[in-house]
C-alpha cells in the first residue's frame, strides 16, 4: 500500500451499472483510477450496499480531503434518458459519500459537479462537448497528469479523474479565498 498523500480527492463517474472512480493528488498524480462493477444479478439494495462498502473502503485508506460526483441539474438529454433504477442509485451513492464523510474526522467535503460545468473547467470548450467529446476529456486529464489510461477502457476512468481534478481545485481556490479574507 503506498502512504497517503497530504491531499487527495477521490472522483465518482457515476453510471447505470458501473461507477468509475478515481484518486488524484493535489499534485495532479493519479493514484487510483478504475470502475467499480458489483457482481451481476444483485437486486438494487444488495448492489448500493456493495457500492457503499467499496467506497468506504478508499475513503478509509486515501482519506480525501473532497470527493467530485457528477450530478445532473438541467433536465438534459442523459437525465430524460437515464432509468428511475438509475437515478435512484446516483442519489443513493451521493447519499453514501455525504454518509461517509460525516464518519471520518474530518470528512471531505462533497462537490457535486454538473456535468457541463466540470467539462469545461479540464478541457477549457465553453459549450457543451461535441459528439465523441468523451476523448478530448481524456486527452486533457492526461495532459495534465501525465496518466495514460488504457485504449478501450470506457471513460468512466478519465471522467472520474476529470471530476477529482476539478473538485480539488475548486476546494483549493476556496481555502484561498477564505485565506485571503482572514488576512485583510
Amino acid at each position: 500500500m503506498q502512504p497517503r498523500p497530504s491531499r487527495c480527492a477521490m472522483g465518482l463517474d457515476t453510471g447505470t451499472t458501473n461507477t468509475g472512480i478515481a484518486i488524484v493528488t493535489d499534485r495532479d498524480v493519479v493514484l487510483y483510477v478504475d470502475v467499480l462493477s458489483p457482481p451481476a444479478g444483485l437486486e438494487i439494495t444488495a448492489k448500493l450496499w456493495w457500492f457503499h462498502r467499496a467506497l468506504k473502503s478508499f475513503v478509509l485508506q486515501y482519506e480525501p480531503i473532497v470527493i467530485g460526483i457528477e450530478t445532473y441539474c438541467a433536465p438534459t438529454v442523459k437525465v430524460r434518458a437515464m432509468s428511475s433504477k438509475a437515478i435512484a442509485q446516483h442519489n443513493w451513492l451521493i447519499g453514501v459519500c455525504a454518509t461517509l464523510a460525516h464518519a471520518t474526522s474530518p470528512g471531505p467535503v462533497i462537490s457535486l459537479l454538473e456535468a457541463t460545468d466540470w467539462q469545461h473547467a479540464i478541457t477549457g470548450i465553453p459549450v457543451r462537448l461535441p459528439i465523441g467529446g468523451k476523448g478530448i476529456i481524456q486527452e486533457a486529464v492526461e495532459r495534465r497528469t501525465g496518466f495514460t489510461f488504457t485504449k478501450n477502457s470506457g471513460f468512466h476512468r478519465s471522467d472520474a479523474a476529470g471530476l477529482a481534478l476539478v473538485s480539488l481545485d475548486n476546494f483549493t481556490m476556496v481555502e484561498y479565498a477564505k485565506h485571503e479574507r482572514q488576512s485583510v
